[in-house]
């Protein structure tokens, strides 16, 4: 499994995230007192989003031993920020982390008892890290009761936090996994990733200070066969509309019809870790509608999984760890050269 999971927000419109657009990705955003997620530019390293607000995601694998990165401003307030690790079948919080101010954080349990209200499990120092500036933050999470869990914290790849021996399963709980994890009380949050432990290296641990980069169609692809909505626009243009909604776009009645679009190179001569198509769509025929997204590197094509549509626009991710056209890892000028797009199935 390794990868299950990376965000970069890039990609999705500026402003407050709408929840239809949030929920079709796993995410909630009308957490308690969240007061909203909204998507502000530039992100870190200066171009992009960054997302501001407390946000809740689920994932679809049960991660017993997880490695969660993100990068970070954070900064306590009136409410202290909290990453909450949360047993998604129940809806129990199993643990979470408290950043609190002089750089101090606390790590909160149940501990053995199953009537006991939270406890601290550990806390650090002063100064464990820095409010203010951008650091990348990595959380390695082991949910196990009878004092076989463990929680570990870097910031920029150096150990800040490291409690083993605990408890952090919940005693409420009798699944020792997440499948959810909440960013509560206000963060700012860029460039996040998920792995488990299982699988082969290197995706089956910390992967470092990472970038979610978003790569918009910049030109036409090998296959045009929707039709623009602006026809003074080319059919790349109106696909690459941000908004994700009805202003431009492209369409199709026909099944079996495909789009593709050559993309917008990679900033800098990156290592690619994966790549990700996130596909936005709605239908409005009356007829069941399927799509799926379409994936081209160097004439060898693969497609994600086949989506059913709804009246409302929603966003359908797949990943791709290897390259298709050569099964081995990305390379950034394959990366470049990629065609990806849309096939209507049904």
């Amino acid at each position: 499994m390794a990868l299950l999971w990376f965000q970069g927000f890039d990609y999705l419109p500026t402003g407050s995230l709408a929840s239809g657009i949030a929920g079709s990705m796993g995410m909630n955003t009308g957490l308690s007192g969240g007061g909203g997620v909204y998507l502000m530019t530039p992100g870190r390293f200066g171009y992009g989003n960054y997302c501001q607000g407390s946000i809740s995601q689920v994932v679809a694998s049960h991660v017993a031993h997880g490695f969660l990165g993100f990068a970070s401003t954070v900064t306590p307030n009136v409410y202290n920020p909290q990453l909450q690790f949360i047993d998604g079948v129940t809806g129990i919080i199993h643990c979470y982390l408290e950043f609190c101010p002089y750089g101090v954080i606390k790590l909160w349990g149940k501990g053995n008892a199953v009537n006991q209200g939270f406890q601290v499990l550990g806390v650090t120092d002063v100064d464990a890290y820095f409010a203010g500036p951008w650091n990348y933050y990595e959380v390695e999470a082991v949910i196990a009761a009878s004092n076989n869990g463990s929680m570990t914290v870097r910031c920029n790849t150096t150990p800040i936090l490291s409690f083993s021996s605990i408890t952090t399963q919940s005693p409420a709980s009798s699944n020792s996994f997440f499948t959810v994890f909440n960013f509560l009380n206000q963060w700012v949050l860029d460039d996040m990733y998920l792995c488990d432990a299982t699988g082969s290296a290197p995706l089956n641990t910390y992967l470092g200070n990472v970038r979610c980069q978003a790569l918009l169609p910049g030109g036409s692809g090998a296959s045009t066969q929707w039709s623009p909505s602006n026809t003074a626009d080319a059919n790349w243009q109106c696909a690459a509309n941000t908004k994700m909604d009805d202003s431009l776009y492209v369409y199709s009645p026909t099944t079996g019809a495909e789009d593709n679009y050559a993309v917008k190179p990679l900033i800098n001569t990156p290592l690619v870790v994966a790549v990700q198509t996130r596909l936005a769509a709605r239908q409005d025929d009356a007829t069941q509608r399927t799509l799926e997204a379409v994936l081209i590197s160097n004439g060898t094509e693969v497609t994600g999984a086949p989506v059913n549509l709804s009246q409302s626009y929603a966003v359908q991710s797949d990943m791709f760890v290897t390259d298709p056209a050569t099964g081995l890892s990305w390379l950034y000028p394959a990366v470049n050269l990629l065609k990806v797009g849309q096939r209507i199935t049904a």
